[in-house]
């Protein structure tokens, strides 16, 4: 029961305080009121001057932000993003493997791969090549062109 007392009491005093402020206000006489207060508050002459309102196309007031770019700018950020693109395009990720106390690199594995089917076949073209890793074995398997398979010992 406290609590509900407490709550309409809180309300009831600032309802309280709020009618005091608007008497308040409205006894006071006119001349003691700033002209500041009195009147909304408008940007000066010379504020305006300074900073000429940017206007879209609704005709309100636009937001402040970044300035436009300019051509050299551009330029950058657009090689600099097309730099970025090609790194990303040509991206080798380095795989590694960790099982059982162990860790190994799966790149070294690929290459092994690779070198173990062009031991075998000197003048036919690698087109295909597909490596399953067997910790429990220690070894990788390898596919090559669908046909050929052999097997690395890691």
């Amino acid at each position: 029961m406290k609590a509900k007392k407490s709550k309409k009491s809180k309300s009831l005093k600032q309802e309280q305080a709020k009618q005091a402020i608007d008497a308040a206000e409205l006894s006071a006489p006119a001349e003691a009121v700033a002209p500041e207060a009195a009147a909304p508050a408008a940007p000066s002459a010379a504020a305006k001057a300074k900073a000429p309102a940017k206007e879209t196309r609704a005709g309100a007031p636009r937001k402040g932000g970044r300035p436009p770019m300019t051509a050299a700018e551009k330029a950058a950020s657009a090689k600099a993003r097309k730099e970025a693109k090609e790194k990303e395009a040509h991206l080798v990720p380095s795989l590694i493997l960790q099982y059982d106390g162990r860790e190994v690199e799966l790149a070294p594995v690929v290459e092994a791969a690779r070198a173990a089917f062009k031991a075998e076949h000197k003048r036919t073209p690698l087109t295909d090549l597909t490596v399953y890793i067997k910790p429990e074995d220690g070894a990788a398997y390898f596919v090559a062109n669908g046909y050929t398979n052999g097997k690395i010992d890691l």
